[in-house]
């Protein structure tokens, strides 16, 4: 769990640089805390020693990260930045 912290740390650090009207730096943090992030769920399948995709969906880890590569997805797509950054808020709130 301990691979949670830093990820929970910059998402929440993204979302204050979106309140401050910084997407740019947003976006870069967020992309940072989803890389650790990632690994740490992947990590967390190998709990037991074998893979088991349980540990990998559980709805408390994976439902943040899809919102996180939601609002990563749709950042890189749009022309406005500002408007997929709004999925910050759930996903800093179920972390």
């Amino acid at each position: 769990m301990q691979w949670l912290y830093p990820a929970v740390g910059v998402y929440a650090g993204s979302l204050i640089f979106f309140l401050l009207k910084k997407e740019r730096t947003s976006i870069m943090l967020l992309t940072a805390g989803f890389v650790p992030y990632t690994a740490g769920i992947i990590v967390r399948g190998w709990y037991l020693g074998v893979f088991t995709p349980v540990n990998f969906f559980t709805e408390q880890f994976f439902l943040p990260w899809c919102l996180a590569a939601l609002t990563i997805c749709l950042c890189i797509r749009s022309k406005d930045s500002r408007t997929p950054l709004t999925l910050l808020f759930p996903s800093v709130f179920f972390l």
